[in-house]
Parts: structure tokens; sequence; C-alpha cells
């Protein structure tokens, strides 16, 4: 019964994914679809300064490891363990990356302005020179989870066996389904 519970959302390839943001973050490249001569393929770039680098062929995110398992690559941003050079520069160990993630594991407190979401639709995250569109709303709703996780986190810190309680297990849960989505809506 223990191991069912801890293992409710081992099916979740999304909030996986957010997880995995959250311990690789700055590591962020952005992926975009851009059609070559023969056909097309990914352009992905690293910030801050968006260099240009490219998908390992042994990573499993790679064109040529999608196509064997009949997908394509996709557009957006993806998150990454290690970057290096051979013949060009690579990054490898890379799972894709949904903006709510990006936000609220990448931004610091003072980086989610409502105010400066209003004037641009963006929030701009240094550490990784990201600049994610999002609205008030969606910035408002993130901005108050990053607080409220931080307080849970502080709280189980102190006291590994404190109970999060009433309020803690509504805002785990609202976490849960915003990322368990893929950055798919609110």
């Amino acid at each position: 019964e223990a191991r069912a519970r801890l293992n409710l959302n081992s099916g979740n390839a999304a909030l996986l994914r957010a997880v995995t943001c959250a311990g690789l973050y700055p590591r962020v490249c952005k992926a975009e679809k851009v059609r070559g001569k023969d056909s097309s393929y990914e352009k992905l770039s690293v910030g801050p300064t968006w260099q240009q680098v490219w998908m390992h062929p042994s990573s499993i995110c790679s064109s040529d490891s999608q196509r064997l398992v009949g997908n394509t690559p996709q557009d957006g941003w993806y998150v990454f363990e290690q970057k290096f050079e051979t013949s060009r520069l690579f990054v490898r160990e890379t799972t894709r990356a949904s903006p709510h993630a990006l936000l609220l594991f990448g931004a610091k407190a003072d980086e989610i302005s409502i105010e400066k979401v209003v004037q641009t639709g963006a929030v701009e995250l240094a550490a990784a020179g990201l600049k994610i569109r999002t609205d008030k709303e969606t910035a408002m709703l993130l901005k108050l989870l990053q607080q409220e996780l931080a307080k849970l986190f502080l709280m189980k810190a102190k006291d590994p066996s404190a109970v999060i309680g009433e309020r803690g297990g509504a805002v785990v849960s609202t976490v849960v389904t915003l990322l368990g989505r893929g950055g798919k809506g609110l």
C-alpha cells in the first residue's frame, strides 16, 4: 500500500518531465523546426546566448531516435544534462520541458512580475536567457504556487515527518494537475 502511494504519479510522463526540468534548470535549449535543402530538421539553441547546438544522435530525443519510434521532433523547450563538443556542439540526456515547469521551477521570485507580463506578455528568466509568453492569470497562479511550494519545502526540510495538511495537499494537487498536463492549458 505504501509503495503504491509512492508510485501514484509514476505513469504521468508530463509530470516526470516537469520534475526533471526542476533538476536540470537552467540548462535549457529551444528547438525550432527549420526546412533544409534535403529535409526538415530541428534547430537547437542554448541560452543565454542562444548558441546553436545539435541533439546528440545517442539522445532519445534526437531526430533519428524519434523517427525509429514513429515520432517527429517537436518545437519547444528542452532541458539537458550535458553539453559537449566533438565535431560540433552537442547536447544529450534531454527531455521536453513545458513552459509552466520552466516558470514554476526556474523563475526567481522577482522574475514573475505581473506588471511586466501585462506590458510584454512574457516572463524573462535571466539565468537561462529565456522569454516565455504567458498571460497575467497564469503568471499570478505560478507565482502563488511558487510561494506555497517554498513554504512546504522549508517546512519539510526542518521536519521531514511534518504533515503538510489540507492547504499543502491542495498546493501539491494543483501542481500535479498543472504540470501533469504538460503545459496544455490550465
